[in-house]
């Protein structure tokens, strides 16, 4: 059946008068169905713009822009078993928001559904294959920090949850016949706790490296990486996206035209987006000069293959020979090899010789995972 955003059967809270309801409704639940929007793909600081909540079917939009005080709907929100549909971003979204850190556990219906065997498991997928439902995804990059909120979007963003207790439930069953349902509680732990990680810094030789830019000469990149730092600067004042002030695509030509010429002329530079004038064009010549004036010491050199730090060969065939043991576990479940265990973390326990599901468990691995493949992996580690 399909689902058309038309209808208003939820209740909007964005004043503090439609706070009360929404409370007791979440003080009395056992669980709550939780689901965000936020302005990533408009917007260079990202922040919710929307949280919405479900209690038994019930619905309920909050919009975090209004000014209300959400600090008891947080509390309430951590003491209860949450129940999403791909926590992880919003997760790490209500935490640095809202500091939320889920006291009461989690229930992911994606991370579900994988265990159980779909292959799609995106929500409307799993909506369909589950309970037969389809929704319209025609909404998935709306600017959810325009105010006012158009009703079809805020319709929209109530159905992403209006059904998650009923996929739970459904799921739940599944789990259990299969004897999955513990691996699915160690699933959405290590999920709340990847979550909390602070995200490390990125490096600054690698994060301007934009695709495309293998393979170009130290001089080319000295362009590529002025550019992107320019780009980045006019993003963050702007608070738009970084495509939003120069495509890649867009940025990667005028690297390169910028690295051919004898000198940077301002009355010479190439067709630029309409909004690159003033001081935003301004400040571009500069980067463009500073780069033209570097000398080839100060030149950004190739990234090595790999960072430089490829496997032994040695290491290389353990660890084909631990993917094919985890290809044939994999089949026997009937679930995807990368579940199993990744390529990458089959390397890593090849490399420290991780033999033991303690030690396992400290590269990352869960202890489920670990239990399926640790007889092959002792057997290829000899």
């Amino acid at each position: 059946m399909d689902i058309k955003p038309a209808k208003k059967d939820f209740d909007l809270a964005a004043t503090p008068d439609a706070m009360p309801g929404l409370l007791e409704a979440m003080r009395d639940a056992k669980r709550i169905a939780v689901d965000t929007e936020a302005d990533s793909y408009h917007h260079f600081h990202h922040k919710i713009c929307l949280i919405q909540v479900a209690v038994e079917g019930r619905c309920w939009i909050v919009d975090p822009l209004a000014g209300l005080d959400l600090s008891e709907m947080v509390s309430i929100m951590a003491q209860k078993q949450l129940v999403f549909h791909d926590a992880g971003y919003d997760l790490r979204l209500l935490l640095s928001d809202f500091g939320v850190r889920p006291q009461g556990g989690i229930f992911d219906t994606m991370l579900a559904a994988r265990l159980v065997g779909l292959e799609n498991f995106s929500l409307s997928a799993v909506l369909e294959q589950m309970l037969g439902i389809r929704l319209s995804k025609h909404n998935q990059r709306a600017n959810w920090a325009k105010r006012p909120i158009e009703a079809a979007l805020l319709a929209y963003a109530a159905e992403d949850i209006r059904y998650l207790e009923h996929i739970a439930d459904a799921l739940r069953e599944r789990l259990d016949r299969l004897g999955r349902t513990d691996w699915h509680r160690e699933y959405c732990e290590w999920t709340i706790a990847q979550s909390q990680i602070p995200k490390a810094a990125e490096d600054p030789e690698k994060i301007w490296r934009i695709r495309g830019t293998t393979g170009l000469k130290p001089r080319q990149l000295a362009f590529v990486r002025a550019v992107w730092q320019w780009r980045q600067a006019q993003s963050s004042r702007a608070d738009v996206a970084p495509f939003r002030v120069l495509r890649n695509e867009q940025l990667l030509e005028l690297a390169l035209w910028a690295e051919q010429q004898k000198e940077i002329r301002p009355d010479k530079l190439p067709p630029l987006p309409r909004h690159c004038t003033g001081h935003r064009r301004g400040e571009l010549i500069k980067s463009l000069q500073k780069a033209f004036a570097l000398n080839c010491e100060q030149w950004p050199l190739p990234l090595p293959p790999n960072g430089g730090k490829r496997p032994s060969p040695e290491v290389l065939e353990k660890a084909e020979q631990l993917h094919a043991h985890c290809r044939r576990i994999a089949q026997s479940l009937a679930l995807p090899t990368s579940l199993i265990a990744s390529r990458k973390s089959l390397l890593a326990a090849v490399n420290t010789g991780a033999d033991t599901e303690e030690k396992l468990v400290r590269i990352g691995w869960m202890r489920w995972q670990a239990q399926l493949v640790l007889p092959a992996l002792r057997e290829v580690l000899g």
